[in-house]
């Protein structure tokens, strides 16, 4: 996301101290989840450093994305149709057996 990524390039400098990152970083994830509709809304942290690593769930929750209070209702007409095309698609489908299982 572009607003988590200039809030990069705006906080960062070289030899930043781990309080810093670690509000560096929730600034850039609170700008993109604020920014991208299909983000969650909490923000997490994973610092790590040499021999440990330090998970901070639920740091911040982000409720400032844009909600209506009565729902979008937009009646029907409200977008033009330029032109429509109904097309119906049939295919047979074989299904067999002795396929090897996915790798996970």
């Amino acid at each position: 996301c572009l607003a988590a990524i200039s809030m990069f390039e705006h906080g960062y400098k070289d030899a930043i101290e781990k309080d810093e990152g670690v509000n560096l970083v929730r600034a850039a994830i609170t700008a993109g989840i604020t920014n991208d509709l299909g983000s969650g809304s909490n923000v997490d942290i994973c610092v790590i450093q040499k021999g440990t690593v330090d998970m901070h769930r639920n740091l911040d929750k982000c409720d400032t994305k844009y909600t209506s209070k009565g729902g979008f209702k937009f009646p029907r007409g409200t977008t033009v149709v330029l032109s429509e095309t109904k097309e119906i698609f049939k295919k047979n489908v074989e299904v067999s057996e002795g396929a090897d299982a996915m790798q996970l």
